[in-house]
């Protein structure tokens, strides 16, 4: 007989049957974000690309970033996200 039961964030990081799977929706939850991200500064690529110029060096800092934080990231619920150039 199964019981069903409330499991909340402490819960899934400590047990340690479920932690697999929480991390696992951590990691894709975190690269979902980084990708919005990345997507929302395409514009700078894009405008850089048609007016000729390279891309300003702020902007690929940051977007190198985004693209390097998941592997730069030991705890996918708490990642140190790069601020976006103004």
């Amino acid at each position: 007989v199964y019981e069903e039961v409330d499991i909340d964030e402490v819960d899934l990081r400590t047990h340690k049957w479920l932690k697999s799977r929480y991390d696992a929706e951590e990691w894709t939850a975190l690269r979902e974000k980084r990708d919005a991200l990345l997507a929302g500064c395409d514009w700078v690529v894009v405008k850089a690309q048609e007016a000729g110029e390279d891309v300003p060096a702020d902007w690929a800092n940051y977007r190198t970033l985004l693209r390097d934080l998941p592997k730069a990231t030991s705890d996918p619920a708490d990642p140190s996200w790069p601020t976006p150039p103004e």
